[in-house]
């Protein structure tokens, strides 16, 4: 699937690492620059500082690291500018992380509808002990409001913005108006080595 993102917008990846795994986890969402700041630059800082002020070390598990964040400018064809804002948040928790194959699945809400009105993304499970997490992999319900209440302080929604597949024909990206933590983990099996 090709996504499409104007000239102005850009994609904007929050970067995290894992001592056990040489790949850089990422989750990503779009970004209008104009609306959250004129200069890319600050845009992404701000980005990143928020995240970083929302996901203390206390909230990461020992072994993660929030390396900050990555934005790459549109046009998604190419010629767009990236802009870097590194962070070292180090975990200094001690629950039992989940392992690293598993992830929070956050809904991208908007005003929408159909499929093409919704989006998401997968938050790596640095946050949570593996105890908080059924056999079933459902969160509790207290669980699952906490991480919510991170996700609404680390994930500010100025700006965000839902893009969209090229096909049948592109459309404006589309205004996020809610990032929803959904009950039940997810599992990313395809970035298993």
């Amino acid at each position: 699937m090709t996504i499409s993102y104007p000239a102005g917008a850009g994609l904007l990846s929050y970067r995290f690492g894992l001592t056990s795994d040489a790949e850089v986890m990422i989750c990503t969402v779009g970004l209008d620059i104009p609306v959250l700041d004129p200069d890319p630059q600050g845009a992404v800082d701000s980005k990143a500082d928020a995240f970083a002020a929302a996901v203390t070390p206390a909230n990461i598990s020992t072994g993660y690291t929030f390396l900050g964040c990555r934005l790459q400018m549109g046009p998604s064809t190419g010629g767009g500018a990236t802009y870097e804002a590194p962070r070292s948040v180090v975990g200094t928790a001690d629950p039992l992380a989940l392992p690293n194959n598993c992830a929070f699945l956050i809904k991208k809400i908007t005003e929408l509808g159909g499929r093409r009105g919704r989006g998401r993304m997968y938050l790596p499970p640095f946050v949570i002990d593996e105890a908080d997490v059924d056999q079933n992999g459902m969160l509790s319900g207290a669980t699952q409001a906490s991480l919510q209440a991170l996700v609404d302080d680390a994930f500010p929604l100025e700006g965000l913005r839902l893009f969209h597949d090229d096909t049948p024909s592109p459309i404006d990206p589309t205004v996020i108006t809610a990032l929803l933590v959904d009950r039940q983990i997810a599992t990313q099996r395809r970035r298993l080595r």
